[in-house]
């Protein structure tokens, strides 16, 4: 906290800057439909160096984080890390006197995560007290506590999406009041942030946000950074003229196959170990989370520390402990930025490192596997993932901004200047075109389609601004089509009917 006090406001940026927008009644639906924008309004407050991005964040945020607005952004961090720190510490010592057993080992897992707890701490991210929240539900399902552990999940699941996983434990623990806590609870928290910011806020999130969100799309779903196993057999088997030119084999239909009877194998082992101890369950599920995720961070690392003390309770006396400890160290504290330009593989440490741990687990617990209920249940999973398989291919202009985030443009007859944002700076790019181009009022972008005199052009799930005629055949727009949402692109759309 010290060291990182006087570093740029981060990811921090994002929930204070919301907050404060909207207790100053300047924040909008437009702040989640345009980064530009977001960012012009926190330039307007005098904050330097920095980029940001709300369009991701779930709307709860706007009033989670209220209590911290009263101070400058950067006291408002050291702040928050400091209490953030003082409730993981309070849940892990509580979290420790309710397991059957400790081992000596346990006093090495806050230097398994010092690279992910640091970048916890520098970002301002909310990962320490989600990792404080997890061992809470854990003691509260222990003690029968449902309603607590309901509205734990529910404040977790607000905040950050991803641990609505976490009802896998509920589940195979048979906690159904749990269950229907977390769904009651959730909606409360929904609709009290609808009635303060408005329910076309939470309407515009839900609708428009959420499914992206669900298929990856926050920083682009070809982007090494995401450490997910779609994202690496994305890169494998699917090309794409920007981010992904020459794949290892252009053949889109196995991504689905194969991430589906993955992530059976790792469903079913999770539930094959319901018949173990809590803490073990527990600890696996938090694990599989990663697996069958789509996308993680570094500091999202810290949600693994309750798998890694359920590994040092139990099955104590074999080796393979060891194996799994050291594992997690190599895997999740080596920056990925330094791997970016290593072998393909290598780029991928972190996931398959995770990989690799969830298999030595099954060699160390040895679940029970019926492999005609595999199967099953890996076809089950491949029709689902093939179903609601997105990206498609995508034919991009054959100018684009090189710097920053595309949101705007100015044409004038031969040449296009593209407009770009990264937070406190703007840049301009002008390029000559190899035709002519011109905006007609009879061709317009209205939620997610493309319309040229009422009829329907395109109708495509990415969202799609600024059309364009060129050579007065061609359509030409703005699109984040397989890019993160709102990360901006000119594609082409198709030709004038």
């Amino acid at each position: 906290m010290f060291i990182t006090r006087h570093a740029p406001v981060g990811d921090f940026g994002n929930y204070y800057y919301g907050s404060r927008l909207w207790l100053d009644g300047k924040f909008s639906i437009s702040d989640y439909q345009s980064i530009s924008h977001f960012n012009e309004q926190i330039a307007s407050y005098g904050e330097k160096n920095f980029f940001e991005n709300y369009i991701p964040v779930p709307p709860f945020s706007l009033v989670f984080y209220v209590p911290f607005v009263w101070l400058s952004s950067l006291k408002a961090r050291f702040l928050f890390n400091g209490i953030s720190l003082l409730v993981f510490c309070f849940s892990w010592l509580r979290f420790l006197k309710r397991l059957p057993e400790l081992s000596p080992r346990v006093y090495l897992v806050p230097w398994l995560f010092l690279f992910p707890l640091y970048n916890n701490i520098y970002h301002g991210q909310t990962y320490l007290l989600l990792a404080a929240a997890f061992m809470e539900i854990y003691i509260a399902m222990e003690a029968g506590r449902h309603l607590r552990s309901g509205l734990l999940l529910a404040l977790c699941i607000c905040l950050k999406i991803f641990p609505v996983f976490l009802l896998l434990y509920f589940l195979f623990r048979k906690a159904y009041k749990g269950i229907l806590y977390t769904f009651v609870f959730s909606g409360m928290l929904m609709g009290a942030t609808a009635l303060l910011a408005g329910p076309g806020m939470v309407g515009y999130y839900v609708q428009s946000v959420l499914p992206r969100l669900f298929q990856n799309d926050i920083v682009g779903p070809y982007y090494y950074g995401n450490q997910s196993i779609y994202t690496l057999l994305l890169n494998l088997f699917s090309a794409d003229a920007l981010q992904n030119k020459t794949p290892y084999l252009n053949a889109p239909w196995l991504i689905p196959v194969i991430e589906g009877f993955f992530d059976a194998i790792v469903l079913y082992v999770v539930m094959a170990m319901s018949s173990r101890k809590n803490i073990a369950l527990f600890g696996i599920t938090l694990l599989a989370s990663f697996m069958v995720g789509r996308y993680s961070t570094s500091y999202g690392m810290l949600m693994l520390i309750p798998f890694v003390v359920s590994v040092t309770t139990t099955e104590k006396q074999s080796g393979l402990t060891w194996f799994i400890l050291a594992g997690v160290l190599l895997a999740i504290n080596i920056p990925l930025s330094y791997l970016q330009h290593a072998p393909f593989m290598l780029m991928y440490w972190r996931i398959l490192g995770l990989v690799l741990i969830f298999a030595i687990c099954m060699a160390l617990y040895k679940p029970r596997i019926s492999w005609p209920v595999l199967l099953v249940s890996g076809m089950l999973l491949i029709a689902f993932r093939y179903l609601t398989f997105n990206p498609e291919p995508c034919r991009y202009f054959e100018i684009q901004n090189t710097q920053g985030i595309l949101y705007d443009y100015t044409i004038k007859k031969d040449s296009i200047t593209l407009v770009s944002t990264l937070g406190d700076h703007t840049f301009m790019e002008s390029y000559l075109l190899n035709g002519q181009a011109k905006e007609d009022s009879l061709l317009q972008a209205s939620d997610n389609m493309i319309l040229y005199k009422g009829k329907m052009i395109s109708e495509s799930h990415d969202h799609k601004q600024k059309p364009f005629l060129l050579n007065d055949s061609l359509i030409v727009c703005m699109s984040d089509m397989n890019q993160a949402v709102g990360f901006y692109k000119l594609r082409y759309i198709g030709k004038k009917p």
